[in-house]
Formats: C-alpha cells, sequence, structure tokens
C-alpha cells in the first residue's frame, strides 16, 4: 500500500481514498498519464492531494499477470480480496472508523466486491467488518459487473483480456470454467454494497487492440449495474486504459472524476458516523 500525501498527519484526515488497479495494472502506472514529452503525470499525487486537501491517498498493488491463465479464477481472486483487505486494515490502524471511499479499475473492481463481501460475511466488532461499515462510496471504473444485451458475460470478459494479451485456447476454457462464478460476486455484492454510493463510470472511446482494430471493451451495459438506486452511471470521453489517466487538471475527465469524489468526501464523515453508532448500539443489545 503506497500513500501519495504521506507528509499529512492521517489521524487528521477526514477520509480515506484508496484505489485499487485492474489486469496487467500496477499500483503507480496504472494512474499515470504520459505526455508527448515522455513526462509523467500521476493524478493520485499532483492533483488530488490540493483539490481534496482532507484525504489521505492510498493505492494498493498486487500481481495482476496476464501471462498466467489463473488469474481470472475465483480461489485468485479471493486471495486477492484477502490480501487486499487486509493491507486497507494495516494501513488503518488507529483510524479504524474513518471513512473509506475506493477506487477500482476494470477487473480490479470484482476483487474489491470480492474484498467486501468477505467483510461482511466477519462477525460486527472485527477489524474487517469495520471496513465495510467505514466504506461510503465506491467508484468503479470500466469494471465488468455482468454480460447483457445478448452479450454474455464470457464475452466481455474476452474483449477485457484481449487488451493485454492474445486470448489462446488455455485462457478462453478457464474464462468459461470461472466466468458464471465471476458474475455470480455481483449478486453476493448487492447485498454487501446496501447503502453506499456508488459511482460506474464507462467508456466512450473503442480500445487499440492487436493487429489494428479497436474496440469498446466494457460497454455501458456491463460497466453500469441498473436498478441500484444509490447508483450513477457517468461517462468518460477515454478508451478502457486511459479513463484511469489524467494529463491536466482542467481535463475533462478528470473534473468530471472529481467532481463526484469531492461530493462522496463531503458526505462521507456524517453517513459513516450514523453507521458506526447502529453497529455499536447493535454490538451493546447483543447477548
Amino acid at each position: 500500500m503506497a500513500c501519495w500525501n504521506s507528509h499529512q498527519d492521517r489521524t487528521l484526515s477526514l477520509s480515506g481514498i484508496i484505489a485499487i488497479h485492474g489486469l496487467d495494472g500496477h499500483r503507480l502506472y496504472t494512474w499515470i498519464a504520459e505526455t508527448a514529452q515522455s513526462e509523467r503525470v500521476m493524478w493520485l499525487q499532483e492533483f488530488l492531494p490540493s483539490d481534496i486537501p482532507h484525504a489521505r491517498i492510498l493505492t494498493y498493488g498486487y500481481d495482476a499477470d496476464t501471462r498466467s491463465s489463473e488469474f481470472t479464477s475465483t480461489n485468485t481472486i479471493q486471495r486477492h480480496a484477502m490480501g487486499f483487505m487486509q493491507a486497507v486494515e494495516r494501513a488503518r490502524k488507529g483510524v479504524e472508523r474513518r471513512p473509506i471511499i475506493f477506487l477500482a479499475h476494470s477487473l480490479g473492481g470484482i476483487i474489491l466486491k470480492q474484498a467486501l463481501v468477505l467483510c461482511q460475511n466477519q462477525p460486527q466488532g472485527r477489524p474487517l467488518h469495520g471496513i465495510l461499515t467505514s466504506t461510503h462510496a465506491v467508484l468503479f471504473f470500466g469494471t465488468p459487473h455482468s454480460g447483457s444485451e445478448g452479450v454474455p458475460f464470457l464475452q466481455v470478459l474476452n474483449q477485457l483480456l484481449s487488451v493485454y494479451m492474445q486470448t489462446n485456447n488455455r485462457v478462453l476454457q478457464h474464462l468459461r470454467e470461472n466466468s458464471e462464478a465471476l458474475e455470480d460476486i455481483q449478486a453476493t455484492f448487492t447485498q454487501a454494497s446496501a447503502g453506499l454510493h456508488i459511482v460506474y463510470f464507462y467508456e466512450e472511446y473503442a480500445t487499440p487492440l492487436v493487429g489494428g482494430r479497436h474496440r469498446v471493451i466494457v460497454p455501458h451495459h456491463s460497466a453500469v449495474v441498473s436498478g441500484d438506486p444509490n447508483a450513477l452511471g457517468v461517462s468518460l470521453f477515454a478508451d478502457h486504459v486511459n479513463m484511469v489517466k489524467f494529463l491536466t487538471r482542467e481535463t475533462g475527465n478528470y473534473q468530471t472524476v472529481l467532481y463526484y469524489l469531492r461530493e462522496e468526501v463531503e458526505s462521507a464523515t456524517g453517513a459513516v458516523e450514523k453507521k458506526w453508532q447502529r453497529v455499536d448500539a447493535q454490538i451493546r443489545a447483543s447477548p
């Protein structure tokens, strides 16, 4: 876990913003835009600390190497999810009740969903369950939640993998074996996420693929879960890879993300405090 405004006293932060990357991602490089002069801009470090000064900003990294067909197995996702929550727990020692806003790109969103389900399954009063209690909002960036409109979830996952690798028969077979289980994560997450504020960002532009092809990798109908009264779908004018990379503060996409992130940070303290009051009352009332 890396902190991008480590100069700030963490006990004075009002909220924690925690970002997790997706396939072939990195806790740093996933969020970096590069100029024509090869200058690198990391918005979580260079823009956000001054735009949202009272938030502690962290990124989490894990092994997301697509050379292994095992990446999409439910066992691998379970391990990544538990490792993620254990890292969050360690990073929050002494500030366990501070509100959390999660940012998740691509398949990192599936790991996050599984992680919050794991937290829900812990007894109240345990540290991991407290992470769910403190979670106020999730911002998903191009996360595939399901298939629809005649497009099976398997096809969406295959499109996603095609950005990073040539999908051979072994990989396709692994996807077939696990796509249903991955889609089922959304069903269990629906219960765990009750009351959370959720923003689903989806890509407007096609992503360049091997062989000169272009394709919208995670289309609107897969990136946005319909029917959730606490959720909102928002478009970003970028492809799947670049939807989490911003060159300047003035970039329209950055301003869009900043708007919703500010809203969540501003509403987090009171909302999470009420959640903890309910949990404390339930623990006191239990035999």
